[in-house]
């Protein structure tokens, strides 16, 4: 039997960096000369935002991104805590809010998008305060025009874009800003042979003509980039200078029912096990959990995980999906039976006579469907959600163990300074 989980919590994420490099190596084949920029938003999407982003780093990737100020201000702390130089490595943070901290990401060399006249005046101000404070001179705001293709959600219309495009000409000719990039987010992409590849069709035209306005005004960013995932394997047209892929890094097809991971040549990177605490026998007529929507037929063999919910288990899951219990007999396939609790679920570990497993064996939760085991698609089906959601909700207070690790992290810098994934 295998022993998956560390002494200090009951539950454990093991994640392959091996299986991120794979992964970032198999994208920058599909963008075909494009440059990559590893999205790691969301603690790498549940699996460590600065591991992640170390092993893409090993595979010649400079470019990073996150949602929000504060992840990049930590992404760039851990970054300084390897000796990695700001200049080499680009942090892109999309989600600038009216009370992040402007001066400090601009003191950490971050790249900050900019969608709004007031967004760019936050920037401008920042460097500004920065020179001021530090006495030295000015050094622009590296900002990426964020411009709106039909994602109707951040970016620029093209009611909106001229005043802006006009602004940060102006900014840039008094060296308050540098326009690095010109970014924008397809909605439809993770369809592919659908209707929506007409639509995206539509939204790289747009992005184009867009990109020639702001040329028209006077600014040529570094970098155009429009594609995540999707269009980084489906959209050739949509890689322009740069592409972002998100959940491809971590081993998953954007779109499962138009090409799996495996199809796409992509390796699920994560694995989250458990293991049994309890085992009883229960009568027939026996309801188990909260609700009793789960009825023993004829005695039988129940197991008790010691994770749930809070764990980021989806209640919705209930009833619905199995896990991998590895017994001295071999593995065994047991159903999570009864509703998902906040901290427990049970298991069905048959009708045998004897019981099959013992306290203290390894369970699977999620991990690699080619070994036989639960998914996380297989959660984000039984969940009626996208396995998205079903990452970004592990909670950073689960366990991580990274296999393979790259040497230039510095875990005692990490943990001193509540860095890395968890």
């Amino acid at each position: 039997m295998e022993n998956l989980e560390p002494d200090n919590y009951p539950a454990c994420i093991t994640v392959d960096l091996g299986a991120i490099r794979h992964n970032v190596a198999k994208l920058k084949d599909y963008a075909n000369g494009s440059a990559l920029l590893a999205v790691v938003k969301s603690n790498g999407y549940g699996f460590g935002r600065t591991e992640v982003a170390f092993a893409a780093y090993d595979e010649g990737v400079r470019w990073f991104a996150v949602s929000r100020i504060p992840e990049a201000l930590a992404l760039r702390r851990d970054f300084d805590g390897a000796h990695l130089d700001p200049q080499e490595t680009h942090i892109l943070t999309w989600i600038g809010a009216p009370n992040h901290d402007w001066v400090s990401a601009h003191k950490a060399h971050l790249d900050v998008s900019v969608s709004t006249v007031g967004q760019l005046e936050q920037a401008i101000l920042a460097a500004r305060e920065v020179a001021e404070e530090c006495n030295e001179p000015l050094r622009p705001a590296r900002i990426h025009l964020n411009v709106d293709v039909g994602m109707s959600r951040g970016g620029a219309t093209e009611v909106e874009l001229p005043e802006l495009a006009a602004r940060a000409k102006q900014a840039q000719d008094a060296g308050e800003v540098q326009v690095v990039g010109l970014l924008a987010h397809l909605p439809e992409a993770d369809d592919p042979y659908g209707p929506g590849k007409a639509v995206t069709d539509s939204h790289i035209v747009r992005f184009r003509d867009y990109r020639e306005s702001v040329l028209a005004a006077g600014l040529t960013p570094e970098v155009c980039h429009l594609g995540a995932t999707a269009g980084t394997l489906w959209h050739q047209d949509a890689h322009f200078d740069m592409v972002r892929p998100g959940i491809g890094i971590y081993g998953f097809s954007p779109n499962p029912a138009a090409s799996t991971s495996s199809e796409l040549g992509l390796v699920p990177a994560g694995r989250f096990t458990t293991t049994v605490t309890q085992i009883k026998l229960i009568e027939p007529g026996t309801r188990v959990s909260y609700g009793g929507t789960w009825e023993a037929d004829e005695p039988t063999w129940i197991g008790l995980l010691p994770v749930g919910y809070a764990d980021g288990i989806p209640r919705s899951i209930s009833n619905r999906v199995s896990v991998q219990v590895q017994t001295a007999a071999g593995v065994v396939n047991a159903p999570i039976i009864g509703r998902v609790c906040m901290d427990q679920i049970m298991i069905d570990l048959g009708t045998d006579p004897e019981t099959p497993a013992q306290v203290g064996d390894a369970v699977v939760l999620f991990g690699d469907p080619a070994k036989g085991e639960t998914s996380v698609d297989d959660w984000a089906r039984a969940s009626e959600t996208i396995h998205y959601e079903v990452l970004s909700r592990l909670p950073e207070h689960i366990v991580r163990v990274y296999l393979d690790p790259p040497e230039r992290i510095d875990y005692e810098f990490l943990a001193k300074n509540d860095g890395g994934g968890a």
